[in-house]
């Protein structure tokens, strides 16, 4: 049975969820574009432990570097605030947006 989220608070803010947005899941033939362990179009449900403004490529290396982090979201609309989460959280689990100013990731892991 599907789940329907139409909204959801973080820490910093309250986020509506459009018509249209599901979880990754529920849309069988639409996917999230995974650039390795981030993507632009999705979001993580939740709430996070930290933000700040910045660019992408520095919210992807802050979540690395932070024993916390496990996942992100980062909005450019927001101005370029990344959204640090701690928590499991799998790309199974990313909310689909279809909106490209906001970006998903997980905290690489080595083996």
């Amino acid at each position: 049975r599907p789940i329907t989220i139409k909204s959801y608070t973080d820490s910093c803010n309250k986020f509506n969820v459009k018509p249209g947005h599901r979880l990754a899941d529920e849309r069988p033939n639409t996917k999230i574009a995974w650039k390795g362990h981030w993507a632009f179009g999705c979001t993580f449900v939740g709430e996070s432990f930290a933000h700040s403004k910045l660019v992408l490529g520095k919210c992807i290396a802050l979540c690395q570097v932070t024993s916390e982090c496990s996942h992100f979201n980062w909005n450019r609309r927001l101005n370029s605030t990344c959204y640090m989460r701690s928590g499991p959280a799998t790309k199974d689990n990313a909310m689909i947006t279809n909106d490209n100013s906001f970006a998903c990731g997980l905290k690489m892991t080595i083996e």
